[in-house]
């Protein structure tokens, strides 16, 4: 929806570009002084506004702060992460209001053919592992403690029965660069283009105990995604910590 001010037609579902900005600055000279004060002031609480809604996100009476992150500068502790913490794998198109979010707890981080990436793995029995075979990017999420229970709902229920994002009380939103989404609550969003994919091979499984993971022999297939962007709380960057 696109809001229309009476007295300056300054339309606050535009983007607060420079260029924009500057236009209806200039547009504003046509009104008399008491107008231009309404105006700039407007015009002014509308951007902090905007940057705020950019840099926080609020939630439960919470805010969760999330900054760019340079890879340089990103530091996890990766056990925690992924077998404790968890992830939310999403992939699909936000504009397109088609994508599917599941809950993994096996991945990796790293560095591969000089990009970094990170390597995560879906059994064909599950509904994102059709998304994933569709779409060219992913992202990841971590969140705070107190969406255990959302995570836990996204690990074990299926998008094909219903809309378990909803029902776990997740908002989905625009990531910077590629078309999955991240959440809003999230306290990290990495997100990624695929790279590579193949498909375990029991044949070369070397540790006997690794079969008994595939009762079903629903092997699972790997995809690497190369990270075109992090954003994340100040835990997650290095660039935050104090010598």
């Amino acid at each position: 929806m696109e809001i229309t001010n009476n007295v300056t037609g300054f339309m606050i579902g535009k983007p607060l570009t420079h260029n924009y900005i500057t236009s209806q600055f200039n547009r504003g000279r046509q009104y008399n002084i008491s107008q231009q004060r309404r105006f700039l002031t407007m015009l002014y609480m509308l951007s902090f506004s905007c940057k705020l809604l950019l840099k926080d996100t609020i939630r439960g009476g919470k805010t969760v702060n999330r900054e760019p992150i340079a890879f340089d500068s990103f530091i996890i502790q990766a056990h925690t992460l992924w077998s404790k913490k968890w992830l939310v794998l999403t992939c699909g198109d936000f504009k397109e209001k088609t994508f599917n979010s599941m809950t993994v707890g096996w991945g990796s981080f790293g560095v591969m053919w000089n990009k970094p990436f990170a390597q995560v793995v879906v059994r064909p029995t599950r509904y994102t592992y059709e998304f994933m075979n569709r779409f060219d990017t992913f992202t990841l999420c971590a969140f705070p403690r107190e969406h255990r229970k959302a995570t836990q709902i996204i690990g074990t229920k299926s998008g094909r029965d219903g809309d378990k994002i909803s029902e776990a009380g997740l908002t989905p939103i625009a990531s910077s660069v590629v078309a999955s989404p991240g959440f809003a609550e999230a306290e990290l969003i990495v997100e990624l283009k695929k790279m590579y994919f193949s498909d375990l091979e029991p044949g070369h499984f070397l540790d006997e105990t690794i079969e008994k993971n595939y009762p079903l022999k629903d092997y699972h297939r790997v995809f690497f995604g190369e990270i075109l962007a992090i954003s994340g709380t100040q835990p997650y960057s290095s660039a935050t910590m104090h010598p």
